[in-house]
């Protein structure tokens, strides 16, 4: 599932956590460029943020990360979740209801039905999910990375 959940407890206080990630924030030129070399793109506010990894061009299963920026004893906690852009979700629904759909029919009207055409209607419900998550993870990685780089953290400052 295109979907993961981590969090990070930080020294930094919580106005500095939000003035680093306010920092780390560009905008795209009319060319669908990054304006300048900051890492994210999105909002920042003293509670919270929804930022995507600032890429050239377009990747539609970069992450969106969300997340919430609390007190704690040493400093900040930083709850983040990162998934699909909501558009995205409902894109891949609709591809999996008209795939499914066709799947449907085709059960519904069998024709010759046998061991080597069965796997084809599954690999077409199937296939945009199968790309769309591998190509999230890889995109999630670098995105996780990147934002506990912009923080000066670690894969070792992640609790799950």
């Amino acid at each position: 599932m295109p979907y993961q959940v981590f969090e990070v407890e930080t020294s930094l206080t919580k106005q500095r956590v939000t003035e680093i990630l306010q920092s780390s924030l560009t905008q795209l030129n009319w060319l669908g460029q990054p304006k300048d070399s900051a890492p994210f793109m999105g909002r920042v506010s003293a509670d919270g943020f929804r930022i995507v990894r600032a890429i050239g061009g377009r990747d539609t299963f970069n992450p969106v990360m969300y997340g919430k920026i609390l007190l704690s004893d040493n400093g900040a906690c930083i709850k983040v979740i990162m998934t699909f852009h909501p558009l995205v979700w409902l894109l891949m629904l609709a591809l999996t209801a008209f795939s499914g759909s066709i799947l449907f029919a085709y059960f519904q009207n069998p024709v010759n039905i046998d061991s080597t055409t069965l796997p084809c209607p599954f690999l077409v419900v199937a296939f945009p999910w199968i790309i769309g998550v591998l190509i999230f993870f890889y995109d999630s990685v670098k995105s996780k990375a990147l934002f506990l780089h912009v923080l000066g953290l670690s894969e070792a400052d992640v609790r799950k």
